[in-house]
């Protein structure tokens, strides 16, 4: 393309591929660095952008004439793609699982509700068949109690509105304060037959603020005490994310989409399709997590996560009657 025919180009198509090449370079560098942590969280939407615009150049040839070298453009492209897919990709590889003997199974709910009742309801019917032993919510409110039967041990966090019922055991519970942040985190152990295992519900503030990082860095502190641990809740951040990645190989732990893909829980209520895995369920020690569903919702911006555990590990003593 000659100079002339350069100005004569619509500005349009190059100002759009200017800002999507500058996101995807983002995007990668969040996965490393704090300050683009925010641009990492749409991995799959970039690739799905890429994808039309490299179309475009195959498939309408005015398009190109809009760049410089068109041949260099479509070569970035492919590599911002193929940057993405890895990204995305690194979700599918499967993990080997640890040798367990006679493990005892854990089924598990996180929910954040959104403070809507009818989504109570909703998830009372669903589970009516196959309860869970656990459920724990996010944004229940402070005056909302759930009475579902056999659930008799429950925690809460009034002022957080988080809550905790099940229908196993619960040792140690308390609430763990997130200093300067006015956060609060639910902490547990639960008795599953003769194992133990710790077990801690968030729901965290969006990247942007402070705490954020704060409450990353208490929840790391409380799973270290533990050896076998699960913890769940609304992280505010994707797995691709790097507060997420660090807290992950810092404190030695699995996270439920690996081995099992994207698994979207959270959408704007005003944009149905516009979906972030932002829930998660993560895991350490002698438990492996046999099957993690983002369950199909229509009552609240999250869809609840189901994950169903194999609890290993040490067993306690047998008591007997002259114990």
């Amino acid at each position: 393309m000659t100079s002339k025919e350069r100005r004569k180009a619509p500005v349009f198509p190059r100002l759009v591929l200017l800002g999507l090449f500058t996101a995807s370079v983002f995007s990668f560098l969040g996965t490393e660095l704090v300050w683009f942590s925010l641009f990492s969280h749409f991995q799959a939407y970039l690739a799905t952008a890429w994808v039309a615009i490299l179309a475009l150049f195959r498939l309408m040839p005015a398009f190109p004439r809009s760049f410089w070298q068109p041949k260099l453009v479509t070569r970035a492209g492919v590599l911002m793609l193929l940057g993405h897919g890895l990204m995305i990709a690194s979700l599918y590889f499967p993990v080997t699982p640890p040798e367990l003997e006679s493990p005892n199974e854990v089924d598990i709910i996180w929910f954040n509700m959104m403070y809507n009742s009818d989504a109570l309801r909703e998830l009372e019917e669903l589970i009516a068949k196959d309860p869970p032993d656990i459920l724990a919510f996010g944004e229940i409110g402070p005056h909302v109690d759930i009475e579902l039967p056999g659930y008799t041990f429950q925690l809460r966090s009034p002022k957080h509105h988080l809550l905790l019922v099940s229908r196993l055991p619960l040792e140690f519970s308390k609430l763990v304060q997130v200093p300067g942040a006015g956060r609060e985190q639910l902490s547990t152990r639960v008795a599953v037959g003769r194992r133990r295992f710790e077990l801690s519900v968030v729901h965290m503030r969006q990247p942007i603020y402070p705490s954020h990082f704060q409450e990353f860095q208490v929840l790391g502190e409380t799973a270290q005490k533990g050896n076998d641990v699960i913890l769940i809740g609304d992280f505010n951040t994707t797995v691709w994310s790097s507060q997420f990645r660090d807290f992950v190989s810092d404190v030695e732990l699995h996270h439920g989409r690996e081995g099992r893909g994207i698994q979207n829980t959270w959408s704007p209520t005003f944009a149905r399709w516009a979906q972030l895995p932002i829930d998660h369920m993560l895991y350490r020690g002698s438990i492996e997590l046999q099957e993690l569903e983002a369950m199909e919702w229509t009552q609240s911006d999250h869809r609840p996560i189901r994950g169903k555990f194999l609890i290993g590990g040490k067993l306690r003593r047998k008591f007997t009657r002259d114990d």
